[in-house]
């Protein structure tokens, strides 16, 4: 549930500009929640669950990215070209499969697949970064 409720937060901020109002309120609810939610895990005896969790202060702390690097990220996805979109989904789907899922959209549209950064973990993460910057060098090489 936790899940549920932290990707109601990041899908505010992947869909409105960073800066903008409801981009901010987002990335501030979510901090409020991580650190509720931290709060209840230690108060039920949770505490190995509540130290587990990604501080956005501290993305340090987990290895894992923060926020902020999570919206940039997505925004640098959305801005590759479809061929190399494409061979993103591939290298997803050969090595973090669990991070792709199908989506079948109302009244019959075309499929589309949602990538999750959520799952990625610090090593993954590193794999996607050496691809994204490989990609956009590639990109500003074609440019000159």
């Amino acid at each position: 549930m936790a899940r549920d409720i932290r990707r109601v937060f990041t899908n505010a901020m992947l869909y409105n500009h960073a800066g903008s109002d409801f981009h901010l309120l987002a990335a501030s609810f979510l901090s409020r929640f991580d650190a509720s939610y931290a709060a209840v895990l230690r108060a039920c005896g949770e505490e190995s669950a509540a130290d587990k969790l990604t501080d956005p202060a501290d993305p340090e702390r987990s290895g894992l990215p923060s926020l902020a690097a999570k919206s940039r990220m997505t925004s640098r996805i959305f801005s590759l070209a479809p061929g190399t979109l494409g061979s993103l989904l591939e290298l997803l789907d050969r090595d973090v499969p669990r991070a792709l899922k199908a989506v079948v959209r109302e009244g019959g549209g075309e499929p589309a697949v949602e990538f999750d950064l959520d799952v990625l973990g610090p090593e993954e993460w590193g794999r996607l970064e050496e691809f994204m910057e490989k990609q956009e060098g590639e990109g500003r090489k074609r440019k000159r």
